[in-house]
């Protein structure tokens, strides 16, 4: 399954500038709710979850 965690209907692209990190969710994200939850399959004791974190300058559509 692929999903586009950022940005997204609820937050918005914000520029990071190369002296910054970008956190996510950052503090007001995870104020607003906003978490990431991995659970494990049924039957399955253990599974291996993998973040993709592609950064462009330009905006580009991936998952069209």
């Amino acid at each position: 399954m692929v999903t586009k965690l950022y940005p997204n209907r609820y937050f918005k692209s914000e520029p990071v500038s190369p002296d910054n990190e970008c956190v996510f969710p950052d503090e007001r994200q995870r104020m607003l709710s906003l978490k990431l939850k991995a659970r494990t399959p049924k039957n399955l004791s253990r599974v291996v979850e993998t973040i993709l974190i592609v950064a462009t300058k330009e905006k580009i559509d991936f998952l069209s």
